[in-house]
This record gives C-alpha cells, sequence and structure tokens, in this order.
C-alpha cells in the first residue's frame, strides 16, 4: 500500500495553509503514522520570471514544483514515488481501489495516474486499469525511477503545463489509470488557474506542432535508454 513506496510527497504552497488543513482533515487517516510522507514547499509562480512563460504564474509554479519533485527524488535514488496535490480527497473505499489497481500494474510500469481526465482516449488494460494515450492531471500519480531522467528532461525545456507534457509523453511510456478515479477535486480556488474551479476541470489543449517537435528533439536521446527499462 502506501508505505511501499520509497517517498510520497504532498506538494502546497506556504500561503495556502488552509489548502493544507483540509488535505490533512479529510486523508489524514491515510497519511498518518507514515514514515515516506512529506509535505513538500510548491515553487510560488507569483515570484518567478515568466518573460518566456505564456501559460500563467500558477501554471508555472506548477510545473517548477513537480519538477522540484523528481530531482528530488532522484537525488535520494527513490525507485517509486506518489506525487499528491493538495486540493483532492481520496474516495472513501481508496484502499479497496488502490491495491486492486496495484495488483494488476505490470512490473515495466512508468506512471500510474490515481486521477485523470483524457484528452485522447484511453484504452482498457485490465479490470481496474486503463494504458493511457494522452491522459492529464497532475492531481494524485506515482512515478517509477525508471523515467526520472525522462520528466525531468522534458520538464527543463519549460514549453508547457507539467500535465500536457507528460500527456505527450505517453507514447514513449508505459503509463496507467485508474478507469474510475480514486480520488476526486475539491471545489475552491485553484492557484494554478487562477480561478475558482469545479471538480471536473477542462483538459488542457495538447502541444503545438512546433512546441511539441522541440520537445521531442530534446527527448530522442533518452528513448534508447527507456526502451531498455
Amino acid at each position: 500500500m502506501l508505505s511501499d513506496f520509497d517517498q510520497i510527497y504532498l506538494i502546497n504552497l506556504k500561503r495556502r495553509p488552509d489548502r493544507l488543513s483540509q488535505w490533512f482533515l479529510d486523508n489524514g487517516h491515510l497519511s498518518k503514522n507514515l514514515k515516506n510522507f512529506q509535505i513538500f514547499d510548491a515553487i510560488d509562480g507569483k515570484n518567478a520570471d515568466l518573460t518566456d512563460w505564456r501559460f500563467g504564474a500558477g501554471a508555472y509554479g506548477c510545473m517548477m514544483s513537480h519538477l522540484g519533485v523528481l530531482e528530488d527524488a532522484k537525488k535520494n535514488n527513490y525507485q517509486t514515488i506518489l506525487v499528491l496535490e493538495d486540493d483532492f480527497i481520496f474516495n472513501t473505499n481508496f484502499e479497496t481501489e488502490f491495491l486492486l489497481g496495484m495488483q494488476e500494474l505490470p512490473s515495466n510500469w512508468h506512471m500510474l495516474y490515481l486521477f485523470s481526465t483524457d484528452f485522447s482516449e484511453s484504452s482498457r488494460y485490465s479490470s481496474a486499469l486503463n494504458k493511457c494515450c494522452s491522459t492529464l492531471s497532475t492531481v494524485a500519480y506515482c512515478v517509477n525511477s525508471d523515467i526520472f531522467d525522462l520528466l525531468i528532461s522534458a520538464l527543463q525545456i519549460k514549453a508547457r503545463e507539467v500535465d500536457v507534457v507528460y500527456a505527450h509523453l505517453h507514447f514513449l511510456i508505459n503509463a496507467y489509470k485508474f478507469r474510475t478515479n480514486i480520488c476526486a477535486i475539491f471545489d475552491g480556488f485553484s492557484d494554478v488557474e487562477d480561478r475558482e474551479v469545479k471538480s471536473n476541470p477542462k483538459p488542457n489543449r495538447p502541444l503545438h506542432k512546433i512546441v511539441l517537435s522541440k520537445l521531442l528533439k530534446q527527448i530522442k536521446s533518452i528513448t534508447k535508454y527507456i526502451a531498455t527499462k
């Protein structure tokens, strides 16, 4: 279960203690006594240089926060991590659903989404899981160390929002999602989108062809490494 991950990261902006308090109120019973659990201080995009970034301060901070998590995981030689944002609640029967999904996950997996929205339809893999084609959201997802380098390299380009970049890598990696989300997003103010959002967010748009070409050129050297895993 959750204790099997080398590390669990909960990303939170220091100026949003309300979000952190609400998260623990709703989910604290699952994180209690976990030794592999840490709160990761999010990067605040409002303090960043956004000269070459056109997707908003919140999205920039979100991308840099997830990049920071991956860099920390690589530095500490973690093999598997669970990355969580602070605006969701686990389903009531989360433990049963999560265990089933983990049992059905193939040994060569790279990513697993606990919550997601499909931009391109995913395909059925098992009773609990689908194979991702172009899946969005970074609310809650698992990552295998085999693709730390790939994800880090892709995010360092700073081409698009973090979930859009991930979505365009799904054809290179073994990414899976729960067929039915096993957590739900809070309604409320989103620092990423800088507005009030509902629990069913609208998917981001796909990458422009020029940006995608740049992204693929940068990660081409890593694909052979991924293929050996």
